[in-house]
């Protein structure tokens, strides 16, 4: 953790205005001229900040992918390599087919670093360096001893960066610890906290009973659900199974 303060202290990387500006009209353009929202901008700024350690927290629907995207694009553009990882492969295999980041689930990437056998999907050899930013998608699920594993690698390769995102309130790690909650309390930290997964029509009571839960209000979440007619209660497993 405190080499993370330190990195977090530290203007390692420069992503210039334009190449931002440029990554956030191509995400516009995706999406039909319908771009970022204020608060998923002030997260993409985040992750393209100068600072070498930026987390960003969101919640479930609120468009952590529509974010790295243009976040990733913006890097890439100012010539930076952003590698990612994920604890587990379906959500590597997500990030690198909505990002276009080289994606690999943790326990492979550690392996590979450690063999120097880092590939591309081209089939291109990949190592880490000064022009590496290191993504770390789902970083909630991430136990302190492989989080620690990874910061190591990218202290011994002298990455320009890392990039954390995730929400720690969500699932969370297998293993003991949960640094990103930590680094979360203690660092400045970018939050997006608008539900647009559960956002409209019935799924606005969703989103609000989903924040309950996310809080631990688990009586409250109940009740909301129940108010919105979509909590069912039956007198027998037989009749909830009818």
């Amino acid at each position: 953790a405190s080499y993370i303060a330190e990195l977090h202290d530290e203007a390692t990387i420069n992503v210039p205005e334009e190449a931002i500006r440029g990554a956030l009209r191509a995400e516009a353009a995706r999406g039909g001229g319908h771009g970022l929202d204020p608060e998923q901008e002030r997260a993409l700024r985040a992750l393209c900040s100068p600072a070498g350690w930026a987390g960003t927290v969101g919640i479930a629907g609120s468009g952590k992918t529509t974010t790295l995207r243009p976040a990733v694009d913006a890097m890439q553009a100012a010539g930076y390599q952003v590698l990612g990882v994920a604890l587990a492969g379906g959500a590597a295999e997500v990030l690198q087919a909505e990002t276009g980041a080289p994606s690999w689930n943790i326990a492979d990437f550690l392996v590979r670093c450690e063999s120097g056998s880092l590939w591309a999907p081209d089939g291109r050899p990949l190592s880490l360096g000064p022009n590496t930013i290191l993504l770390i998608d789902e970083g909630g699920t991430v136990d302190s001893r492989t989080f620690a594993r990874l910061i190591d690698v990218a202290e011994r390769s002298g990455v320009a960066a890392l990039r954390t995102v995730g929400d720690p309130k969500q699932t969370q790690p297998v293993g003991a610890g949960g640094i990103f909650a930590h680094l979360a309390r203690q660092l400045p930290t970018a939050v997006l906290s608008t539900n647009y997964r559960q956002g409209q029509h019935q799924g606005a009571a969703e989103a609000s009973a989903s924040a309950l839960l996310r809080d631990g209000q688990a009586g409250k979440y109940l009740m909301v659900k129940d108010h919105a007619g979509l909590l069912q209660v039956d007198d027998s497993l037989d009749l909830s199974k009818a």
